[in-house]
């Protein structure tokens, strides 16, 4: 987890829950392509690149701590799809909701002509929209910036948001996305965040998290001794994490501050390269059901100047199907 400087909603949760095609694998691959995004940060710039010359010889990959030997390792810069989830719950003050909005719109300007991007409310019904051009996008977010929809749903339903978001990513094509703004917690949905977890893995869907309001920290937290586990409340951090990125705090009035808005667009640029140029891993998963879990590092980091916090993957894999 990272401490920064810091719609359609429910339309067929219960067809997302009981799909057997999110749940059964038919005729799976004995490998599979999983994203992995490796970056460093270079101090001259104050920014965080992305390291783009890693080889097989470069990668230390252990799937249930079975030490492997990775024959193929690529950059792709394809398309990718990505559907932006804001939060407009109750719960989500009107500030809250403007740094949303505005800052969603900043993001899809870092996106390519070929990318295609799908929106969703946490607490707001709405029909099934189809993917956006990044321009489309951002003048459907500008709408939303000067005209909040009214939340109808009771709760703070994240978890249902996230899953009607990943089901909008079925079937699932390499490098799928989804971008939420919004809190890490979660009130009254149905949707279990171990079967969310397992949902996303299956299908090799990262999840990418901001919030504009502090953690809630324990009493007596020391800043200096790392972040907390969060043990009561929302697995949401966990979920990010699982899926191979994090979830990242930045305080709404940090932006009251000079040049702060204009160090978080950057940051936003910096998430979006992870979001379009992963690397495309092949890993054996073998053909069981089952997850694998997955430990990776990159050997020599310390000499190519990458920390262990700036490789990110997905903590267990599924088998791909065929395509």
């Amino acid at each position: 987890m990272h401490l920064g400087q810091r719609f359609l909603f429910l339309i067929s949760l219960a067809l997302f829950l009981f799909d057997p095609s999110l749940t059964a694998q038919e005729s799976p691959k004995d490998s599979c392509e999983i994203p992995l995004v490796v970056t460093r940060y270079t101090q001259s710039y104050a920014s965080r690149e992305i390291v783009r010359d890693l080889t097989p010889q470069n990668i230390d990959a252990h799937p249930d701590e079975e030490p492997i030997s990775v024959t193929s390792i690529r950059l792709d810069d394809g398309p990718k799809r990505l559907a932006i989830l804001l939060d407009a719950s109750k719960n989500v003050p009107a500030e809250e909701w403007q740094l949303q909005t505005e800052m969603a719109a900043k993001f899809l300007e870092y996106a390519r002509p070929s990318d295609k991007f799908s929106i969703f409310l946490v607490g707001v019904p709405a029909p099934s929209e189809p993917f956006y051009s990044s321009k489309a996008a951002i003048e459907r977010l500008k709408k939303l910036h000067k005209d909040r929809p009214s939340a109808t749903e009771s709760g703070e339903r994240n978890y249902d948001a996230l899953a009607v978001a990943a089901q909008s990513l079925t079937p699932s094509l390499f490098g799928d996305s989804i971008f939420f703004f919004g809190h890490d917690a979660d009130e009254e949905s149905k949707t279990d965040p171990a079967q969310l977890t397992k949902m996303l893995l299956q299908n090799h869907i990262r999840v990418y998290a901001i919030s504009f309001r502090s953690p809630q920290f324990p009493p007596n937290f020391d800043p200096n001794k790392g972040v907390p586990a969060f043990t009561e409340g929302s697995k949401l951090p966990e979920i990010t994490r699982a899926s191979g990125t994090f979830f990242s705090y930045h305080d709404v009035h940090v932006f009251q501050m000079s040049g702060q808005k204009q160090l978080f667009e950057n940051f936003l640029g910096d998430l979006f390269l992870m979001v379009a140029d992963p690397y495309r891993l092949t890993v054996p998963v073998g053909t069981s059901p089952e997850p694998r879990k997955l430990s990776l590092s990159i050997k020599d980091a310390k000499q190519l100047r990458i920390d262990k916090d700036e490789v990110r993957f997905p903590r267990s894999i599924y088998p791909c199907p065929l395509s």
